[in-house]
């Protein structure tokens, strides 16, 4: 694991006063999570909202997450033609054409 200097850190981030951050670790396409979490941490941030199942996943093996919070949503199918409740269903997201029959996604540009 590489070392991070936190004078230089201190020093960029006091230059940059008012910008937005950009932190980068790791090489290629993989993040150095280590690294990052103790970035953060050192900028004063304790907690975070991660949303993607495939990185919260990596955080779990990693042993980098110390508590957990889950939100299971649906997206629910309905609207002024599936009026009655035998009609509303539970769309199962099982990519991005799951999206193609969603009213409420057609009207907002996402299908």
């Amino acid at each position: 694991m590489e070392d991070v200097d936190f004078v230089k850190l201190d020093r960029l981030l006091e230059e940059n006063k008012g910008k937005i951050p950009v932190v980068v670790t790791g090489e290629g396409a993989q993040t150095d999570s280590n690294i990052l979490f103790r970035i953060l941490r050192h900028m004063g941030i304790e907690r975070l909202l991660i949303e993607t199942p495939v990185y919260t996943h990596h955080l779990m093996m990693n042993g980098l997450m110390d508590e957990l919070f889950l939100n299971y949503a649906c997206i629910l199918r309905g609207g002024r033609r599936h009026v009655h409740r035998s009609s509303l269903k539970i769309m199962h997201l099982n990519g991005p054409s799951a999206y193609k029959d969603a009213e409420h996604c057609q009207r907002k540009g996402f299908a």
